[in-house]
């Protein structure tokens, strides 16, 4: 196991990361905290892997526990946020964030091995209003040497190297807009439109799921949701995952089955009775390789599916973790990578060669456990990979930590065909 040296640190609860998806950029993260009442905050987290040090940009208030988060791939200043105080009564509503700090086109490009062989400092975030990073000023490479001694300490703590000449970060909260509200309760999740769409060419749409039914959206020009259909669901809804490769298919989990759906008609496309031993949490189609979804449940098993008409065909079983799997997520870029996480704290990042799209490569690799990320003392909620960085990823603990990590050097060799 590798303890995380990269932690940003809240006093609240946390149950949601996500990357900000629409900034690929900078390694920017979407961070909710979780308290049980109407104060609660979203923050604007940035991870430097030129010096290996987090911090936050900006922080957002926000009234009611947030239990997700799905920001809008084509405008970063969009966001759904699933809200309430139990799990029954979910809402769902489309926020604005305003004065969201803007990442300037002049950063200097991510290399992919950018983080393989330096060994990571210490680096840990208090989430107050003036946040502060223990170690920053000791990982400014040396030629950045010349800066005027006077500058004030608290500059030198609050930027990274590459964010000196940037827009300052903003102190103390921010201001979210609400948009609009979802018309119904009980939302499992709101996914945005899969596909890589033309900018300009089609609108934005999405897809919420409820615990009852799916609905889809277009998303209006004034931040209004334009409802275009609703279907009932036979039985309530645990998880869900759009096909971004054939997106008139949706994968939902009712408790332990997992049922295809053709939402152009409402058609069973395929289906799976028992897929696991109990309920599924999370599931997550790949995105590289048509047909494969993963799932993971509250056996601590994860499972990669074949999806056809026919069904639905185990490709790969793994007992990834000792209790609930939260959270499924792959590579985006590198889809022999799988990001798993669970409520026995553990994060964990497989290499499945045999059910990704490298899988017919003349060099073939055994399938194992990369590496497992350690740090938390409580269930991990969260996961997810960098926008921009395809060997960075964190996952979110309910003591209110993020946790940072990096794919090993040897493992990226590996993937690059290197050895």
């Amino acid at each position: 196991m590798q303890i995380s040296t990269e932690v940003y640190s809240c006093k609240s609860s946390t149950r949601v990361v996500v990357p900000l998806a629409g900034d690929v950029a900078a390694n920017r993260f979407l961070l909710a905290t979780a308290n049980i009442g109407e104060r609660n905050e979203i923050h604007l987290v940035e991870y430097n892997s030129h010096n290996k040090t987090v911090y936050s940009e900006c922080i957002y208030k926000h009234d009611g526990q947030i239990f997700g988060l799905s920001p809008c791939p084509y405008n970063p200043e969009l966001c759904f946020a699933i809200i309430g105080c139990d799990s029954d009564t979910k809402k769902g509503a489309l926020y604005r964030l305003n004065n969201l700090p803007c990442t300037h086109a002049s950063e200097e490009k991510e290399p992919e091995s950018d983080n393989a062989q330096e060994a990571p400092k210490q680096a840990e975030v208090s989430g107050e209003n003036g946040e502060k990073v223990e170690g920053a000023a000791k990982s400014v490479d040396e030629g950045d040497g010349k800066k005027e001694e006077k500058e004030s300490v608290e500059e030198e703590e609050s930027l990274a190297d590459d964010k000196k000449n940037a827009v300052p970060v903003t102190q103390g909260p921010t201001e979210l807009t609400l948009l609009c509200s979802a018309p119904r309760e009980n939302v499992i999740t709101a996914i945005w439109h899969p596909g890589n769409l033309e900018e300009g060419t089609l609108p934005h749409e999405m897809v919420i799921v409820y615990r009852t039914g799916y609905a889809g959206y277009q998303v209006t020009d004034e931040g209004e949701l334009k409802e275009l259909f609703f279907y009932p669901l036979t039985s309530p809804c645990t998880a869900a995952a759009w096909d971004p490769l054939h997106t008139h298919l949706l994968a939902i989990a009712e408790d332990c089955d997992v049922k295809v759906i053709n939402i152009s008609d409402n058609s069973v496309h395929a289906e799976m009775k028992r897929a696991h031993a109990d309920t599924i949490l999370c599931m997550e189609y790949n995105p590289n390789r048509p047909s494969t979804l993963c799932t993971g449940g509250k056996d601590g098993v994860v499972t990669v599916w074949h999806v056809s008409h026919r069904g639905l065909a185990v490709e790969k079983t793994l007992q990834a973790h000792t209790h609930w799997v939260t959270s499924v997520h792959f590579n985006p870029l590198h889809d022999q990578l799988l990001l798993t996480s669970s409520t026995d704290s553990g994060i964990s990042v497989w290499r499945l060669f045999s059910v990704s799209s490298a899988h017919m490569r003349e060099k073939q690799h055994e399938d194992k456990l990369v590496m497992t990320l350690g740090g938390a003392r409580t269930s991990i909620y969260s996961t997810c990979w960098s926008a921009k960085n395809p060997w960075l990823y964190c996952g979110s603990s309910y003591e209110g930590k993020l946790l940072f990590g990096l794919v090993p050097g040897e493992e990226i060799a590996v993937l690059l065909d290197e050895i």
